[in-house]
């Protein structure tokens, strides 16, 4: 199950360096509340997330679209839209594709 979940997950992700939508595509695939918001998390604070994504976050240059990222419960796919800012989300609504 693992295995096709990556796999599916990576898919996701040549989608969308393909040029897909970000937002249409994580309103269709991702779980949770950040379906609902299109994938939009809002501005999150280093060290408030899973180590696997807080690792990989802050390191994106804007627009750029993460690796697959690999966590205890599940996979996740970040772009980073805007650098610096206020305010973070809790850690429950983490974009994670599963």
């Amino acid at each position: 199950m693992q295995t096709k979940l990556k796999a599916d997950a990576e898919m996701l992700r040549k989608r969308l360096i393909d040029g897909e939508s970000f937002d249409l595509l994580a309103s269709q695939f991702f779980a949770g509340t950040v379906g609902c918001t299109g994938g939009d998390i809002g501005f999150l604070e280093k060290g408030t997330m899973l180590p696997e994504v807080d690792s990989v976050a802050f390191r994106l240059a804007k627009d750029e679209i993460s690796e697959v990222i690999v966590s205890p419960v599940g996979f996740h796919i970040i772009k980073s839209w805007i650098k610096g800012g206020q305010g973070s989300n809790p850690l429950d609504d983490c974009a994670r594709w599963r």
